[in-house]
Formats: C-alpha cells, structure tokens, sequence
C-alpha cells in the first residue's frame, strides 16, 4: 500500500464519523483530523503525523516505523510521531489508535 492508498483509506474512514472533524485551521494542522476539537492525524510530505501516548511514541520510534516530531525550535513532542510511508498499510489501523487516545484524554479532561 502507498501512501496516497493509505491517506484515502484513512479519509474514506473518518470522513462523516460523528465527532470527527478536520482543520481548517491555517498553518500545522490544516486538513488533519480532529476529535472532541483536537488534531489527532495529519498528512505531512509522505510521513502521516500522529498524537499518540508517549510510549507507544517511543516504541514506533525505537521499531524504525517512524521518527520523531519536533516542533518550532527544535523541540522534540513526545507525544507526537512522524510514520513513514514504507509503513502506510498501517495508517489506519494508527490514526483510529491516535483519535481513541485523544478523545479519551479530552473525555478525561471534560469528566
């Protein structure tokens, strides 16, 4: 699976799913997807850009499926990952992981 396969998958997913909704937003998260009014999936080049609980972060990182994400300044987000496309045929699995841990952390958060 590409990439581009892989991107469409997950539109073709989430696109209508209630609560889900995407950015419009300018700038770092335009077009990605968001649940409870926060990212949680956005398409970046090639590499599909995820929030994801800090260990399973470190864990993808440390199986080379992805890299890490660091924001303005260089600042690495540990809860923030970079997936590269030579693993595409999971994306979807991935994203639907990332919006079930941000809608539980905002469930939480509102609870």
């Amino acid at each position: 699976m590409t990439a581009d396969q892989a991107t469409l998958a997950i539109a073709q997913a989430f696109d209508g799913k209630p609560g889900v909704t995407r950015s419009a937003k300018p700038g770092f998260g335009q077009g990605g997807l968001m649940t409870s009014g926060k990212l949680f999936a956005v398409v970046r080049a090639d590499d599909l850009l995820l929030k994801l609980p800090a260990g399973r972060v470190a864990a993808l990182i440390a199986s080379g499926k992805a890299g890490p994400f660091s924001a303005g300044g260089g600042r690495v987000m540990r809860e923030w990952v970079l997936v590269k496309p030579e693993t595409a045929h999971q994306w979807l699995a991935l994203a639907r992981e990332a919006q079930a841990f941000v809608a539980e952390l905002e469930a939480k958060k509102n609870g």
